[in-house]
């Protein structure tokens, strides 16, 4: 097990040495609320290694564009947003002949142009690696089932927390990666402030893009997440809702991953709660109905089936309808005729 430097630097006494810091660890480690780390696995570092050195490569390209940019505008040439774009841009502007580059300056962005192909097709490489591991880790099959989780996510989240045996609840999985609010409260009274973004920023960032291409498609779908996830962005606009989206899918994460099971949503019904794990029964009897009398069939089956798994087995006994009027069952309960 390892220890956050965050949690050992409060019990450093004086100044700062071997000694101090040894003793400083030995006292946290030995406090019983200590939050610690688990070591990771080889596997578990090499995925995080080609995560890190395509985040390197990313942010290069993203220097070189905007050089790129900035030195085409001294010669007066505005360029488009957009890798393909600016190369296709740069590209003519090299050709061209009336404008005041000179041969120094040409060769310099041929320079420039021929680094950023280079980084791109690097990044290229690491997103077909990464498509690979992931489809080589169950835990990732089953992390992209979760609508607004891909493979960098999925990969990502799956090395950087194993199994996600070190946290008791979805709640602490989502505050490690700071998409709880923060919280000032004093005198009794509570305060709630933005996120605390806490934890790994890369990963936050995956799981807040993710949600935010989710959304867009949120409108198009008809499960409970998609209707919820349309209420909050009207609700509250559409940054509060990519966050809530990105904190309901890092808690859905942590079930997942505790319960080595993929998510499946089940389709909208009237009076259901919309979404769960376990996909929707249908009955022989329901399926053979009129169709007037089909939804409610359905309707019912599946409520029993929410009492029984809520209260007792007894209980789905109450609401099961096979067709008939509706009588007192022996329990005191009114039920349908053919119980």
């Amino acid at each position: 097990m390892l220890l956050s430097p965050q949690f050992v630097k409060p019990y450093v006494k004086s100044n700062k040495n071997d000694v101090a810091d040894a003793d400083a660890i030995a006292e946290a480690s030995l406090r019983p609320g200590m939050r610690f780390v688990e070591a990771k696995s080889v596997q578990q570092e090499h995925v995080q290694q080609v995560h890190r050195v395509r985040q390197t490569a990313v942010k290069q390209s993203t220097m070189l564009r905007n050089r790129l940019h900035a030195l085409l505008l001294e010669y007066g040439i505005a360029s488009p947003r957009g890798t393909g774009a600016l190369l296709e841009r740069l590209a003519g502007a090299l050709e061209d002949g009336d404008n005041e580059m000179t041969v120094e300056g040409r060769a310099l962005l041929r320079e420039l142009g021929d680094e950023l192909r280079r980084l791109e097709s690097r990044v290229a490489g690491y997103d077909v690696r990464i498509g690979a591991l992931a489809r080589r880790m169950p835990a990732a099959k089953r992390l992209m089932t979760i609508p607004g989780i891909g493979e960098k996510t999925a990969t990502a989240l799956a090395a950087a927390v194993g199994d996600a045996s070190q946290f008791r609840n979805g709640r602490e999985m989502a505050a490690w990666l700071g998409l709880v609010p923060r919280q000032h409260t004093t005198g009794g009274r509570p305060r709630l402030l933005g996120i605390s973004k806490r934890g790994d920023r890369y990963l936050r960032t995956l799981l807040i893009h993710g949600a935010r291409a989710a959304l867009q498609r949120a409108p198009r779908r008809d499960d409970g997440r998609s209707r919820w996830a349309v209420g909050v962005k009207g609700r509250r606009g559409q940054n509060v809702a990519a966050v809530a989206l990105a904190n309901k899918n890092a808690r859905t994460a942590w079930a997942v991953l505790r319960s080595r099971a993929g998510l499946r949503c089940r389709a909208r019904r009237r009076g259901g709660r919309g979404e769960g794990v376990v996909s929707r029964r249908t009955y022989p009897r329901a399926r053979s109905a009129p169709a007037p009398l089909r939804g409610r069939f359905e309707r019912l089956f599946n409520a029993g089936d929410r009492l029984a798994s809520r209260h007792a087995p007894s209980a789905a006994r109450d609401l099961r309808c096979v067709g008939g009027s509706i009588r007192r069952c022996p329990h005191g309960r009114r039920r349908h005729g053919g119980h």
